[in-house]
């Protein structure tokens, strides 16, 4: 006993500071009584003076304890033992004298106040009350009440019985603060308490009447509460006539105090609001069905939430499936399944970057997806409000077939442009420098980098003057660029001549969106020598007819006494003519090698003979140019004596089958792969590409420009010229035959460290002297 009574104090200090709910109090007394009775049950039975002390000094503690932490209410206990006859007992009281009052006043004792008193007016007042007291001093079965607006719980407490009482207050427990139904059942699921707006609702003038005729607001609320006092807790919203007038209401029963409590919150606002974002939902979803593009929203969950028709129709998933509120991961999971993703190497990484857009506070760039049919898509992600996230799909394969053929478009005109020997200039409405070609500025001597400042013809008037001082010229040219009028917009033609001798030829001719082309020709050569010029023309015809025949006569005679070494060097070789030692095999292995490269040389001579006589037809078909491009690799590959040159292989899906003679197009590659190679070092890469652009094939191998600077200049494709001999006579082969296609090659070494060869080829050949193809009939 004296160690649960130095438990005690450090318990009143704690409950004095921690305002403790009614049930952990309890609990905590209930545990005292336990520890009381365990202490005195270990006691000497030969010190019953011992015991009643420590008795006392428990009784005392208990009282504090109550006295602390309920202020506003009375207790009665019943000490152990207490046997007593009557239907009171000896009940102690402690307590709130106030609270006693209150109750005293309640129950109307006036100057007859005391405990026993207190409880025979209880008894006399409420059945009920009796019953459960009686209950409890016999079977120490626990029960709580309302009476006359008292608040009263009887239950054991350890070895103890206990009852409390204290006034229904408004603030605190019986809801008269608030605006909506409120009420208390006992054990029988009688109705013992309503707060007002219970009153109201159940149309009651007052608690007694609603208490007697046991009141309730429907006949659910009936049955529910029965189930409630059984220990289960029920929610249920419905409708509900308030007043007259019918409302929903949500009903909420849960056990309390041997008994349950009830409440009944209007939540028709609630339920009107949850309507109308219902209807605006399926509106919002009868919007999206009339946009063409695919729209998808996922919740703060990752669940998809509302989609329309577009995005069920672009990835052919089943509504079904989809009404079903699949995950995020999921729905990839399923577009892989399908296979409508882009091909990904790391799948679960791009299942984790998607999701991690959830979390992403930033907006969200677009992106583009290929998938594997061959659409373009264009994804767009939005973060919702509520944490979920939107995605929209729009096919923009159209969109980026456009783009690609203006593109082609744009790169054809400016090859065009920059091939022609005429300087052409485009000016806008507002006199800007738009377009300008190579011959342009050579004509008028401008640097490359005049049109990167966004010149105008003032300022191109301004570089030219010096050329042709004559003001007049000027002022009418601007006018005819300048001057919207009908007068000024005629196209015109004149000639002039330059401070430097030079004849120029001009034109002006006015465009349908407002700008002008001014284009200028250089005819001075053409004045001075045109005679010469048709002389020579005959000379050369002359000559080429010679140089054919040379060729022709050349390669036959060459021929010859190349297959005799050839043939030796292979007899030799294979030890016909006696063993041989390392070194004699490695001056046999020089003579093949340089045998075969004379030959490959008569061959490539022999080619342009039949080219430059026109008897070389291309036999057309079907020419897999992938398959083709990895050949040749492979064959140089075989040839390669460095195995660390690297030959890169990039062919687009779209280049597919051209209609060209296979073997000329065979020759093209070999000869373009083995020109790059003798530029390439050991470490460094060649690129073999192939892309489409329209009607047309862009064939191109970029290697590294070598040190000795042969493939930094300008290399002519044109046979026996000064700049052929940078490439040989394989790029002047590649130049003819691409030519027989009806293409043409260009070369791109703007890039410091690289080389390109470009090959233009038609995707269907027109050639002027093809093979008759036979037709099917």
């Amino acid at each position: 006993m004296q160690n649960l009574n130095q438990y005690l104090p450090a318990a009143q200090s704690f409950i004095s500071n921690n305002a403790l709910p009614v049930a952990m109090f309890i609990f905590l007394l209930g545990l005292i009584f336990i520890f009381a009775a365990l202490g005195l049950s270990r006691k000497n039975k030969s010190s019953p003076k011992i015991e009643l002390q420590e008795e006392a000094e428990v009784s005392n503690n208990v009282a504090n304890l109550m006295a602390l932490n309920n202020s506003g209410a009375i207790f009665l206990l019943w000490p152990e033992g207490d046997d007593a006859q009557d239907e009171i007992g000896n009940p102690k009281f402690v307590g709130d004298k106030r609270t006693f009052e209150i109750a005293c006043k309640k129950l109307e004792l006036g100057g007859a106040a005391n405990p026993t008193n207190l409880l025979l007016s209880l008894c006399e007042k409420s059945e009920d009350f009796k019953i459960g007291l009686e209950m409890l001093r016999a079977t120490g079965a626990a029960f709580a009440k309302i009476v006359r607006g008292l608040e009263i719980v009887g239950r054991p407490i350890g070895i103890r019985l206990c009852i409390i009482i204290r006034p229904i207050s408004a603030a605190a427990y019986d809801g008269q603060m608030l605006g909506f139904p409120i009420w208390k059942l006992d054990h029988t699921g009688s109705l013992i308490w309503g707060n007002e707006a219970f009153l109201r609702a159940v149309e009651m003038p007052n608690l007694e009447t609603a208490i007697a005729e046991n009141a309730r607001l429907d006949a659910k609320a009936q049955s529910d509460g029965h189930l409630a006092v059984k220990g289960q807790s029920l929610s249920d919203t419905r409708a509900i006539s308030f007043g007259g007038q019918r409302r929903i209401v949500r009903v909420s029963l849960a056990p309390a105090n041997d008994g349950a409590i009830g409440a009944a919150i209007d939540v028709s606002d609630e339920v009107q609001a949850k309507e109308i974002a219902k209807r605006e939902a399926l509106a919002h979803v009868e919007t999206l069905n009339h946009l063409n593009d695919a729209v998808v929203v996922f919740d703060a969950n990752r669940r998809l939430r509302t989609y329309n028709s577009a995005f069920a129709q672009l990835w052919d998933i089943e509504e079904t499936w989809l009404d079903d509120a699949p995950s995020h991961e999921h729905f990839l999971d399923r577009l892989r399944e399908k296979s409508k993703l882009p091909h990904q190497s790391d799948f679960q990484g791009f299942k984790n970057r998607e999701i991690a857009h959830y979390q992403e506070a930033s907006n969200i760039p677009d992106e583009t997806w290929t998938l594997p049919d061959g659409r373009i898509m264009r994804v767009m992600r939005q973060r919702q409000p509520t944490g979920g996230l939107l995605l929209l799909f729009e096919d923009i394969s159209d969109k980026s077939l456009l783009q690609a053929q203006y593109k082609t478009q744009i790169e054809v005109s400016s090859a065009t442009l920059d091939k022609l020997t005429e300087g052409v200039a485009v000016f806008s409405g507002d006199g800007k420098l738009t377009l300008a070609n190579r011959a342009f500025f050579e004509i008028w001597s401008l640097d490359t980098g005049f049109m990167d400042r966004s010149p105008d013809f003032s300022a191109f008037n301004e570089l030219s003057i010096d050329q042709y001082k004559d003001e007049e010229f000027w002022h009418d040219l601007g006018g005819r660029i300048c001057d919207p009028s009908p007068e000024a917009r005629q196209e015109t033609q004149g000639q002039i001549r330059l401070k430097n001798d030079n004849i120029i030829t001009w034109l002006t001719r006015p465009l349908p969106d407002g700008a002008t082309l001014v284009a200028f020709g250089d005819v001075t050569a053409h004045h001075r020598m045109e005679s010469v010029l048709r002389e020579k023309a005959e000379a050369l015809g002359e000559a080429d007819k010679l140089k054919t025949t040379f060729l022709e006569i050349v390669s036959y005679q060459l021929r010859t006494p190349l297959n005799t070494i050839s043939g030796y060097s292979e007899l030799l070789d294979a030890g016909l003519g006696g063993a041989l030692t390392a070194t004699q095999h490695d001056y046999i292995g020089a003579i093949k090698t340089a045998s075969e490269q004379l030959e490959k040389m008569v061959g490539d001579l022999l080619d342009l003979a039949v080219i430059e006589a026109g008897q070389a037809p291309l036999v057309l078909g079907d020419v897999n140019l992938h398959d083709v491009m990895e050949q040749a690799v492979d064959t140089a590959k075989t040839k390669l004596t460095d195995s660390q040159v690297n030959i890169l292989v990039e062919c687009h899906d779209d280049v597919g089958l051209i209609r060209a003679d296979d073997k000329r197009i065979k020759q093209i590659m070999a000869n373009l792969l083995n020109n790059a190679l003798r530029n390439t070092r050991a470490g460094q890469s060649i690129k073999l590409a192939a892309k489409r652009f329209d009607d047309t094939i862009r064939l191109s191998v970029t290697s590294p420009k070598n040190e000795d600077g042969a493939t930094n200049q300008k290399i002519d494709f044109d046979a026996f010229s000064e700049g052929s001999r940078a490439g040989g006579m394989g790029l002047v082969l590649v130049n003819k035959f691409v030519a027989l296609h009806g293409g043409w090659v260009s070369m791109d070494s703007r890039d410091m460290q690289y080389a390109t060869i470009i090959c233009h080829l038609p995707v269907t050949a027109k050639p002027t002297n093809a093979a008759p193809e036979l037709e099917l009939v």
